[in-house]
């Protein structure tokens, strides 16, 4: 498991070594400080102007250095969570749309969220940490170059209590790895009471059962482990303050009983433990954080997702408007294979030809395979076997600015408040309003300085807002997966008759997944699906009632 500090230390070890180093010499300041706090406390010591400056010179210096250091690694640090933020996004884009979909959408927002604050809550409070361990170190330097003997007792009733404080420590980091998964479950019990609530509250039995069963024990589960886990820590702060004392105590009795020291010896011990205890107490405080940064990174490890380098996003993100004619779009024998609850799953082979103003409908039932084509068809999903081919030219997963040829409104689609990227010319407010009254949604969306407003809607505005969405892209290829399942009559006959009539015109490839036979004749040619097989294929003037046939059975 590699922690924070290596983490730092490999990407940039001259910033952090700088700021560490300002930390060491702040340090240093405070002890020369103590240092001479402690001269003017014999009984011989004449306060002067030039001791008195000296003091206040001393503060200063203490006072400026530490803030530096603090300053510049708590700088540093908000930089490194900033920037591990950057890479872990662009490697989740980077990341194949099937293997998101395998890891699941729970643990990619946990990871975001959970684990990635955890990590910059961590990198944050390093710079705390360091400068108090070096405040530390230094001063139990200091106590050693004072009196030897006194020391070496001193780091023995040390080491003892420290043996506790490890045993206490260890107890708190196993139950906050046992906690972190119990975050996870609970942020998948969130999922289900968000987008299952309509059936929660058709079932009472159900409802109950999630509530107390489910939910419930999850956040029962997760109180425990909160609980424990401030249980060791508060008896870990307690624990170092009796250590201190016990330290303070054993100094008292040795030093008067056994080494007969001086009172001023003494007295520089006990004061310099007392100054001490701060820096201990933030060091127990701290060390939790910060090993719970370590292994919130070690979860997004084990996910596969890099937090040094940034993904090369440089092609998606270039040629934004890049949206030139296409005029041939191929499939060559495509298949693509995947493991699911179900069962293992094959597409194909499909070999099929879309050219420029087509529309291809592609039918079949439900498992037969249409979403899994559409997908491999625009790149979500790299297919196993065959070749994908617009214009004659092969297409493969490093051709990122691939996506940009396509525009697709599926099943889950998300639409964005953005309707322009960055770069775009924005698209006209006319035409969007104008969209927005055609898709009905001109009572509820509001575009405003190229964004689109709202504050709700059903799935099958949703769709709608997605299909205006697709339509000021303008791309060549078009994707509508089940699209006008969720429509009433008038949006359903407005998509076939009148939205699909402007995509041909204006010479868009155009792929509808649909289970409406009534509106077959709309298409150029319908594919059927059963079993990730193509088992028919015709215009829509030939073999018509056949495919139709066909879906009504399946």
């Amino acid at each position: 498991m590699r922690s924070i500090i290596e983490l730092l230390f490999q990407t940039n070890r001259r910033r952090f070594l700088i700021g560490t180093l300002l930390g060491v010499t702040g340090s240093g300041s405070f002890l020369l400080l103590i240092g001479f706090t402690n001269r003017l406390l014999q009984p011989n010591a004449r306060v002067d102007i030039t001791g008195i400056a000296l003091f206040i010179a001393l503060t200063m210096t203490a006072a400026l250095l530490m803030a530096m250091s603090q300053h510049s690694l708590a700088r540093f640090g908000c930089e490194k969570a900033a920037e591990i933020r950057r890479n872990l996004v662009t490697h989740i884009l980077a990341t194949s749309h099937k293997d998101c979909e395998d890891v699941g959408a729970q643990r990619l927002y946990a990871a975001l969220t959970d684990d990635l604050d955890a990590v910059s809550v961590a990198i944050w409070s390093l710079s705390s940490l360091v400068i108090n361990v070096g405040v530390t170190v230094g001063g139990l330097a200091y106590l050693a170059w004072v009196s030897p003997p006194f020391f070496l007792c001193s780091i023995v009733i040390l080491a003892a209590g420290l043996m506790l404080s490890r045993m206490l420590m260890a107890r708190m980091h196993a139950n906050i790895r046992t906690g972190s998964v119990t975050e996870y479950k609970l942020h998948k019990h969130y999922e289900g009471l968000l987008q299952g609530g309509k059936e929660l509250r058709l079932d009472p039995a159900k409802l109950k059962f999630f509530l107390h069963h489910e939910l419930g024990r999850s956040i029962d589960d997760l109180k425990e482990h909160r609980v424990r886990s401030n249980l060791y820590l508060a008896l870990g702060n307690a624990w170092s303050n009796v250590l201190l004392f016990l330290v303070i105590g054993a100094v008292l009795t040795i030093g008067y009983t056994v080494l007969q020291e001086s009172v001023h010896v003494v007295a520089i011990y006990i004061i310099t433990l007392l100054f001490l205890r701060n820096p201990i107490n933030t060091i127990v405080d701290l060390t939790p954080v910060y090993f719970r940064g370590t292994i919130a990174l070690d979860h997004l490890r084990q996910l596969g997702l890099r937090v040094t380098h940034a993904a090369d996003l440089t092609v998606q993100c270039a040629q934004v408007s890049l949206h030139g004619a296409v005029t041939r779009l191929e499939l060559d024998s495509v298949s693509y294979r995947h493991a699911g609850p179900d069962g293992a799953f094959a597409l194909g082979p499909v070999s099929l030809t879309a050219e420029q103003g087509e529309i291809v409908f592609v039918s079949g039932g439900n498992g037969s395979g249409k979403t899994t084509l559409m997908k491999v068809v625009c790149g979500l999903y790299e297919p196993a076997g065959g070749r994908v081919l617009i214009d004659g030219r092969e297409i493969h997963r490093e051709d990122r600015d691939r996506v940009r040829l396509f525009s697709a409104v599926l099943n889950d689609s998300y639409v964005f408040d953005f309707l322009s990227p960055d770069g775009e010319q924005t698209p006209d407010a006319a035409t969007v309003d104008r969209l927005l009254r055609e898709q009905g949604l001109d009572a509820l969306v509001r575009y405003e300085n190229g964004r689109l407003v709202h504050s709700g809607l059903s799935q099958g505005q949703q769709k709608r807002l997605g299909l205006v969405s697709v339509l000021i892209e303008d791309s060549p290829v078009v994707i509508f997966d089940e699209w006008a399942a969720n429509q009433d009559m008038h949006f359903k006959a407005s998509f076939y008759e009148d939205v699909l009539e402007r995509l041909r015109a204006a010479g868009k490839i155009v792929f509808v997944v649909t289970h409406d036979t009534t509106w077959f004749h709309k298409a150029d040619r319908v594919v059927h699906l059963e079993d990730g097989r193509v088992v028919d294929t015709g215009k829509a003037t030939t073999g018509l009632r056949e495919i139709a046939a066909l879906d009504g059975r399946v």
